[in-house]
């Protein structure tokens, strides 16, 4: 009883996220200037890209096949830059690579 009860539950917040469509960023407001996004470059350490863009909307951790720890911050985006989704990879403090993609 106890699993069928989980496993109803997780369906339903499945069904439920499915069908709540894209999300509207366009009443977000940003944390910082969103032009500051284009200044992101790989070499700039974590602390400079904190400084631009503040603290990340969500970041998680990933370990690379050579066992280095990375750091990916994705920052969503907001009001004043609605289509702009900017993703960035940092290893040892140090911005290793980055995406900026058109949000969905």
């Amino acid at each position: 009883m106890r699993r069928s009860m989980r496993g109803l539950i997780v369906t339903m917040m499945v069904v439920a996220a499915s069908t709540a469509g894209a999300a509207d960023f366009s009443r977000v407001p940003c944390r910082v200037d969103p032009g500051m996004r284009y200044f992101v470059a790989r070499g700039i350490s974590e602390g400079e890209l904190f400084a631009r863009l503040g603290p990340a909307d969500r970041q998680s951790v990933q370990m690379s096949p050579a066992g280095d720890m990375v750091v990916e911050y994705v920052y969503f985006p907001c009001a004043q830059d609605p289509l702009n989704l900017t993703i960035v990879w940092a290893r040892g403090g140090v911005v290793i690579d980055f995406r900026r993609e058109i949000a969905p």
